[in-house]
């Protein structure tokens, strides 16, 4: 949940930030559920068989490392996938602001014309 606060999302919307802490909680938990930190142990056991010991160790480190390189990539995509929505709200937006405003004109303009009629 460090999303929410982390100095280099700032420029971020809330919206992204939870986007981002929903995410990586979720890549989390779907390590944990999997038998722990998957990546970690994943890379322990490969690198048992080239080296026991020292291998065990690097591998579980390079494993760690990779796994949390995948939570990044979740989160970074969630955050461009409401990016993008937002974006698409905001065309939304001012594609109905300047619709309204030609028929607030258009409107003004039948209303001039009928009041020049009766005049």
């Amino acid at each position: 949940m460090s999303e929410l606060s982390d100095p280099r999302n700032s420029n971020n919307s809330g919206i992204q930030n939870l986007v981002r802490a929903v995410g990586g909680a979720g890549t989390q938990f779907i390590t944990v559920v999997g038998g722990g930190a998957g990546g970690a142990k994943v890379g322990a056991v490969i690198g048992s068989f080239i080296c026991p010991g020292i291998g065990t160790v690097v591998g579980g480190v390079v494993g760690g490392l990779a796994n949390d390189q995948f939570n990044e990539k979740v989160k970074d995509g969630a955050q461009k996938i409401v990016k993008s929505v937002e974006d698409g709200i905001d065309s939304a937006v001012k594609t109905t602001k300047a619709v309204g405003k030609v028929i607030d004109k258009g409107i003004n303009s039948v209303t001039e014309k009928i009041g020049s009629v009766f005049s």
